[in-house]
């Protein structure tokens, strides 16, 4: 067995029993880039989904003990802090910081996001041990605007302002750099404003995506920072950790789960829960290719002119790249198909936004295929009592792009109330008559596709 060497990061911050925020994220969202936590608990927390309700700051002593017992045994790269729960333990921090000589990353939270202290004591006594004792020992601080109001001094209710409080961050209680998160700005755009001496200021800004229908989010703030916090762990600086930070959220809030009846948890493991889908899918997109030219034979009657598809897309699927598809199709060569292109993210983007929007209605279909249509795979459907929907393409009025899959999931769930496994047309002028076969996975569907073809066959013989 090779003996790993993997950079290390000390957090140190509260314990979430949800699970949500706290060291437990930092512990997660440092794993899922290959860095190891040494977690150092400076506050307990009686805490859910649903609200915070007791603190206890751990006494600045023993977090001392701890830190310096790590401190020992490791050789962490970084210190990130988190909720510290008293100014004392802001003192141990900074002392500990200064002493060792190691990169700090300050996530400046104080209150819970439903808006109870973390922290014993006064909170304006905990806001300026802060000022004076720990921001100008980060490399790089990051607040987001509640937080960031209250260090500053002024509010910070727009992007001028949100630079100008980064600007504060740096310039006068000497942080090397500063974020401040514009998440709780009720606006259709999030922004995010990066400032430091040597880059500047740099606004990263991307749509609002609601994956909790108003519910809230819990731990956002603490998942960034340590994706920060994780990225300077492997050596890179604090804009390319940021940037890379900033990918990693958007993926974690996208991926958001709902374990409790509050608010959602981010998902830390997002981006490598993403790749091992999105690996799944190909081995599933490939076995079901397989299948099919296996079965050439019965098969090659009922392929479209246009070529067939299969496409298979991961939980939570939004984009064509989240689902994997041919790039190409499998089509006819005199009596054979030959299969042009190789399954990988984004290859079908036909049969993708028909699963992905089928996976939004039912999210146990995640697979879709096309064939032509032929009214002897319609009747071989019905009889192995599968639901069948016929729709009408005239009836489609948005001929935008890539529009046709999601207007046909829509109509048929509008008329039925339910997804069904085939949905066919009959074409229309300039478009070609076609069915769509829907399933759990690809192989599911490539097996439900020669099992039509079969009993098309024998009907069609009598």
């Amino acid at each position: 067995m090779v003996l790993q060497n993997l950079p290390v990061v000390v957090a140190v911050g509260g314990m979430d029993p949800s699970g949500g925020a706290g060291l437990a994220a930092d512990i997660l969202a440092a794993n899922s880039l290959g860095v190891h936590v040494a977690p150092i608990v400076a506050l307990l927390t009686v805490q859910t989904t649903r609200g915070l309700y007791a603190v206890r700051a751990v006494d600045p002593n023993f977090v001392r003990f701890q830190m310096e017992q790590i401190l020992e045994d490791f050789k962490p790269q970084v210190i990130k802090t988190g909720a510290l729960g008293s100014a004392d333990n802001i003192h141990v921090v900074a002392d500990i910081v200064e002493n060792y000589g190691l990169r700090l990353v300050v996530d400046t939270v104080w209150a819970a996001g439903t808006g109870e202290p973390l922290i014993e004591g006064s909170i304006a006594g905990y806001i300026d041990a802060l000022k004076k004792h720990l921001l100008s020992k980060a490399e790089i601080v990051t607040t987001n605007i509640i937080e960031a109001s209250k260090l500053v001094g002024f509010e910070v209710k727009d992007k001028d302002s949100a630079v100008k409080a980064a600007k504060t961050i740096v310039r006068e209680y000497g942080a090397q750099a500063a974020v401040i998160k514009g998440g709780h700005l009720m606006s259709e755009k999030l922004f995010d404003v990066y400032y430091s001496h040597q880059h500047g200021s740099i606004i990263f800004e991307k749509e609002r995506i609601d994956t909790c229908k108003n519910r809230g989010l819990h731990g956002t703030g603490c998942v960034f920072a340590s994706f920060i916090a994780a990225m300077m762990a492997k050596s890179h600086d604090t804009l390319t950790a940021v940037k890379h930070a900033e990918e990693l959220i958007h993926e974690s809030i996208r991926f958001s789960k709902a374990p409790g009846k509050g608010r959602c948890l981010v998902e830390p493991l997002a981006d490598l829960k993403r790749k091992a889908g999105l690996a799944e899918a190909t081995n599933h997109v490939r076995d079901a290719i397989n299948r099919i030219m296996e079965a050439s034979d019965i098969l090659i009657e009922f392929i479209p002119e246009v070529g067939t598809n299969i496409s298979e897309v991961i939980l939570g699927a939004e984009t064509i790249h989240d689902a994997v598809g041919i790039a190409g199709r499998i089509t006819k060569a005199g009596k054979k198909l030959i299969v042009n292109g190789c399954p990988e993210p984004g290859g079908s983007s036909h049969m993708a936004r028909l699963a992905i929007t089928a996976h939004k209605y039912a999210p146990d279909i995640r697979a879709a295929a096309n064939l032509a249509y032929n009214q002897r795979l319609i009747n071989a459907a019905r009889m192995l009592g599968l639901r069948v929907y016929e729709v009408h393409r005239a009836e489609e009025s948005d001929t935008r792009e890539g529009s046709t899959m999601q207007w046909i999931i829509r109509k048929a769930y509008n008329d039925l109330g339910f997804i069904p496994t085939i949905i066919y047309d009959k074409g229309a002028h300039g478009k070609e008559a076609m069915i769509r076969v829907l399933g759990s996975d690809a192989i599911e569907v490539a097996e439900l596709i020669k099992r039509l073809a079969l009993i098309a066959l024998k009907l069609e013989k009598g």
